[in-house]
C-alpha cells in the first residue's frame, strides 16, 4: 500500500491533469513524473482518485494536511460538478474494466487456488474501486449490478471473514458493513 506522502503526490501529479482526461478516449492515463523512490506514477484513473483520497481521509492528519486536502476536494469537485457528463461516462467505462479485471482475477482463484489466492490483499483493490465508483453514479449512470453481484457471490463462496487485512490505519475507513471483502480471506490465501 503506498504511503501517504506518495498518495499526496499522486494526487499532486493527477489533478492538474483531471479535465484533459476526462476528455480523452484514454481510461488510464498516464501522468508525467515520478515519486519519491524514482519510480513513474500509476495511471490516472477516477478510481485510482477516489481510492487515493479514501487512504488520505486517515492518513493526513496534521493541520496543514487537512487544510491541503479540503482544498484539492473543493477542486475535485468543481470538476466533477463543471463536467458531470465526461466524468460518468469515465465512471462507467471504469466500472466495465475494473469489472472485467476482478472476473478475470477471481477466474485465477478458481483454477489455480493455491498461487493465486495470496494476491488477494492486492488484487481486491479492484473491487474496492468498483465500489467507490459505483457511488459516482447519479441517476444518469448505471452498470450490470447482476454481474457484480455474481462476482460477489463466487468471492463469498471462498471468503472467509476475519480481520481487516490492508494497514490497520484504514480499517475506519474501509467499514465492514460496506467492505465486506476486506475483512477476511479467500480460502487460499496465505
Amino acid at each position: 500500500m503506498p504511503s501517504a506522502e506518495s498518495d499526496w503526490g499522486f494526487i499532486c501529479a493527477g489533478l492538474p491533469e483531471l479535465e484533459t482526461y476526462l476528455f480523452s478516449e484514454e481510461l488510464y492515463w498516464p501522468l508525467e513524473g515520478v515519486n519519491a523512490i524514482g519510480q513513474p506514477w500509476p495511471r490516472l484513473t477516477l478510481g485510482s482518485l477516489l481510492l487515493t483520497r479514501h487512504r488520505l481521509q486517515v492518513r493526513m492528519t496534521g493541520v496543514h494536511q487537512r487544510v491541503e486536502l479540503q482544498r484539492w476536494d473543493r477542486e475535485l469537485e468543481t470538476v466533477r460538478f463543471r463536467w458531470r457528463g465526461a466524468w460518468q461516462r469515465k465512471v462507467q467505462r471504469e466500472i466495465a474494466s475494473r469489472l472485467r479485471q476482478w472476473e478475470a482475477y477471481l477466474e485465477e482463484v478458481h483454477n489455480d487456488p493455491e498461487k493465486q489466492g495470496g494476491y488477494f490483499p492486492y488484487e481486491v483493490h479492484l473491487r474496492v474501486i468498483v465500489d467507490l465508483l459505483q457511488s459516482e453514479l447519479g441517476e444518469e449512470g448505471s452498470f450490470d449490478i447482476s454481474r457484480l453481484e455474481n462476482l460477489d457471490a463466487r468471492l463469498k463462496s471462498v471468503f472467509l471473514p476475519g480481520n481487516f487485512i490492508w494497514e490497520l490505519d484504514l480499517e475506519s475507513v474501509f467499514p465492514p458493513e460496506r467492505f465486506w471483502y476486506l475483512w477476511g480471506k479467500t480460502e487460499a490465501t496465505r
